[in-house]
């Protein structure tokens, strides 16, 4: 349990770095990160060099890695290092997109881009949206885009999208005295909330923080392609602003 919870800080610190955000790192982690630069950097033994010399060598050493692999452990440290470069070339990359406005300080509004970014109409209707629960406003703020990976270095599973999804989120909530969260179409929704958070979803409302609400509801795209949905997005604001006496 210890050196799972020991991943994820590391994980969570690393994905905040990366956000631009500044935290505190321990000495113990600063050094963990030196011993892993090192062995990083250290260059090649001599016996690796004279195994990859010849390219035929190389071929058939893949070839025998291959067909063993599932019954003995590899003979050589340079046999590991190929059939890893292998696996991570045949495993597909999640790349994702997002964008989130902060059209005031108490509101935060993201979606998920597929495709092309927001275009002029769909903005013009989530400024319409904005004033609706109770933000007036001349016009939205630029949106921020949000990709996954952040960096072309950065690569990982399911878990770690997640995870950097969910540090990107609270950091942005702590920022400033966020009071809803509004999410907009499934593909967000998915991404952006836990499992637990979606099961607590009702009439497209769910407590997010405990000074959090959060909204979700149909996307720009479906708003404007299918007329059901913007009615179905004024129902579900209503039915907060009823609530929370907005």
């Amino acid at each position: 349990m210890a050196e799972k919870q020991g991943i994820s800080t590391k994980l969570r610190d690393h994905y905040l770095q990366t956000l631009g955000i500044v935290q505190y790192v321990s000495k113990d982690h600063v050094q963990d990160i030196e011993i892993e630069n090192r062995v990083e950097q250290t260059p090649a033994t001599e016996s690796s060099a004279q195994v990859l010399d010849s390219k035929a060598s190389q071929q058939s050493a893949i070839e025998t890695l291959l067909q063993t692999e599932a019954e003995e452990k590899p003979k050589n440290s340079v046999k590991v290092a190929v059939s890893s470069t292998i696996v991570q070339e045949d495993t597909p990359t999640l790349a994702l997109q997002f964008v989130l406005w902060q059209p005031a300080d108490e509101l935060l509004i993201a979606t998920s881009v597929e495709g092309q970014l927001p275009n002029s109409q769909q903005v013009n209707l989530l400024a319409r949206i904005v004033v609706a629960i109770g933000y007036q406003s001349s016009g939205l703020p630029q949106f921020e885009v949000i990709n996954w990976p952040p960096h072309v270095s950065m690569q990982g599973d399911e878990h770690e999208v997640r995870e950097f999804l969910s540090t990107l989120i609270k950091a942005r909530l702590a920022a400033k005295p966020t009071k809803l969260l509004l999410i907009m179409g499934e593909s967000a929704e998915n991404w952006l909330l836990s499992p637990e958070q979606k099961n607590s979803v009702k009439n497209g409302s769910f407590q997010m923080t405990p000074d959090v609400i959060g909204l979700v509801t149909p996307s720009l795209i479906e708003m404007l392609n299918q007329p059901q949905s913007k009615q179905l997005t004024w129902q579900i604001i209503s039915q907060y602003l009823k609530q929370h006496g907005v």
